[in-house]
């Protein structure tokens, strides 16, 4: 039915010097959805796109399965987690034992205890009652990478939730609906690619942090807390979080956090391994993972898996700076450690991001919206965390390519504001740039031959990053700035 709606005509009454307001009625019809952008249904060339996205993630695992349990040497990170498992499971040191490969376990307890129902014996054990470590790299792949579709979509329905946006919520599969959740996909495919070719937790991580993102989108705060503390539990680097809640003094999300801590790094070891054996974990992870980590030491096995700058792909400032000092020098011949003048230089720069972000998100809360639990604090909120997630690979001293991966909640959240901002479908050049550049840098620097060798020591994943990084403090800023004027 149209809308009445009363506007002022000013035109003026008879014996009158002035106009007086004098209400009309104008009809209103309402916007029907299928006039909307991207309200559509997909077309037969775009399912075909979707069928053939499908057809590759299904021939990708099969390569991964290959590659990773058929072969004699297995090409894959998978074996680390569940050999800890089994170390959780047999009364084993966790960070003493390796894979296959004499790779050690570098996470903390938490996750090996997650993955105890997968454990794989070493050789020469028994394993009855164990699930075949083939069947598990395909479960694993499978897993993971449903996770982070799920994830995305997670994060995009709690958007799409969002009262006060130009476009209103899609159609449920229309062209919009589906874009919004393959499109941050794409951006990152080749980063996963080289996450799940490895067997890594980068789409467990994304899922986590979608989810987050997601709760603090719809204010739910205590949630989004522990969320957060189950990704730091698997994987310390998203310790870097914990600033938005204490930046925004969000005392809900605090105190969620400690309650997620408390049970993931706390109560769930204790009941797994004991408080004997719980001590001496953390006593191997703080020795050999942790300080091992800030102070590069290559003098332990862990220490020189994790820092070892000629045994392993990494982008971090530091190691990027030292590899351009060493250019003309191959890899292996170059010192396997930073200087510590070099060090110090990746902690000025990660500092000085970090408080450019901080900067970026300002001291003072977005304002609420009355009536409206999805305020544009909230997504400020989730903007702000996305904000960070970046600089957590950034700052740490090992990134690895493949970590770019856990960047799907902020890929997400920059394609629904660019599209809110400028009409679906519509992306401005630098925008289009950005996550073109993104997906190039990691499709360079997987080639391992000459000039694509460089690119890779040189850091163009770690400028693809920061890039990234960069619009999203832009956004931050920007939407910040637009609802504080």
């Amino acid at each position: 039915m149209p809308e009445e709606l009363k506007t002022p005509d000013l035109i003026p009454e008879p014996g009158t010097a002035t106009a007086r307001a004098r209400p009309v009625r104008v009809e209103i019809e309402p916007p029907r959805p299928e006039e909307e952008p991207g309200a559509a249904p997909l077309s037969s060339r775009m399912r075909g796109w979707l069928w053939a996205l499908l057809a590759l993630v299904i021939l990708f695992g099969g390569w991964v399965e290959l590659r990773g349990a058929l072969q004699h040497t297995r090409k894959t990170d998978v074996g680390t987690y569940l050999r800890a498992a089994w170390a959780i499971r047999n009364d084993g040191d966790i960070y003493s034992i390796t894979d296959d490969r004499g790779w050690h376990y570098v996470y903390p307890p938490f996750f090996a205890v997650l993955m105890t129902p997968l454990a794989d014996p070493p050789a020469g054990a028994s394993r009855a009652g164990y699930v075949p470590y083939a069947v598990t790299v395909g479960f694993w792949y499978l897993l993971t990478m449903a996770l982070g579709f799920w994830g995305v979509h997670i994060l995009a329905s709690a958007l799409e939730e969002i009262p006060f946006t130009a476009s209103g919520p899609p159609l449920v599969s229309s062209r919009r609906w589906w874009a919004l959740r393959i499109v941050p996909v794409l951006a990152l495919l080749p980063a996963i690619g080289r996450s799940q070719m490895r067997g890594q937790v980068g789409l467990l991580i994304a899922f986590i942090l979608c989810v987050t993102a997601a709760n603090l989108v719809r204010g739910r705060k205590f949630r989004a807390g522990i969320w957060l503390s189950a990704a730091i539990a698997i994987k310390l680097i998203p310790a870097l979080l914990i600033l938005m809640p204490i930046w925004r003094r969000s005392w809900r999300m605090l105190g969620g956090m400690v309650v997620g801590l408390i049970l993931t790094l706390g109560l769930i070891p204790l009941a797994a391994m004991g408080p004997a054996r719980t001590v001496k974990a953390y006593n191997s992870f703080y020795s050999e993972v942790i300080k091992g980590g800030l102070q590069g030491s290559t003098k332990s096995a862990v220490g020189g898996e994790l820092t070892g700058i000629t045994s392993t792909d990494s982008n971090s400032p530091m190691v990027v700076i030292h590899n351009i000092m060493y250019a003309p020098v191959p890899r292996q011949q170059r010192p396997p450690t930073a200087a510590p003048w070099v060090r110090a230089t990746h902690w000025i720069i990660a500092v000085l991001l970090v408080i450019t972000a901080l900067a970026s998100a300002g001291w003072h809360k977005a304002p609420r919206l009355p009536g409206s639990p999805n305020s544009y604090e909230n997504i400020h909120d989730a903007l702000f965390l996305a904000s960070l997630t970046p600089l957590m690979l950034v700052a740490s001293p090992v990134f690895h390519p493949h970590y770019v991966s856990m960047l799907l909640p902020v890929t997400t959240l920059l394609v629904f504001l660019i599209w809110d901002r400028h009409s679906y479908g519509h992306m401005p050049p630098v925008w289009k740039a950005m996550l073109i550049f993104l997906a190039a840098s990691h499709l360079l620097t997987s080639i391992d031959k000459g000039f694509f060798f460089y690119l890779r020591d040189f850091g163009l994943v770690l400028f693809s990053t920061l890039f990234l990084w960069w619009g999203t403090v832009w956004m931050l800023f920007k939407t910040r700035r637009a609802n504080t004027v």
